[in-house]
């Protein structure tokens, strides 16, 4: 799977909602996790502090796409490259709507 390979070798910043999101991920060899944890002003001055590219991985519930779209925004406004296309290619590619249950559905 190109996109899961993706995550386990790049140096991008990889942002999730959750803890279980990042054990899913991480069970995958993705690292450089970074859970939204704080304030979101908060996580989007810990992100541009870190000087990374990220690629955003909130869920395809109405929650996470609201949260993507405002991280995004904020984060390119202060110049953070944010990966997009990997966030639809993740999705399309494992068919599955929360980063969570990635483990459940792929062998």
């Amino acid at each position: 799977m190109d996109v899961l390979d993706y995550l386990s070798t790049t140096e991008d910043l990889v942002v999730v909602e959750g803890k279980k999101d990042a054990a899913a991920l991480s069970s995958f060899g993705a690292s450089h996790i970074y859970i939204l944890s704080k304030p979101l002003y908060r996580c989007v001055e810990e992100i541009v502090s870190s000087g990374r590219s990220c690629i955003i991985l909130t869920d395809f519930d109405p929650e996470g796409k609201r949260l993507f779209s405002y991280l995004r925004d904020a984060l390119q406004r202060r110049g953070v490259k944010t990966r997009s296309a990997l966030r639809f290619a993740f999705f399309r590619e494992t068919n599955i709507t929360t980063v969570e249950s990635l483990s459940r559905h792929l062998v």
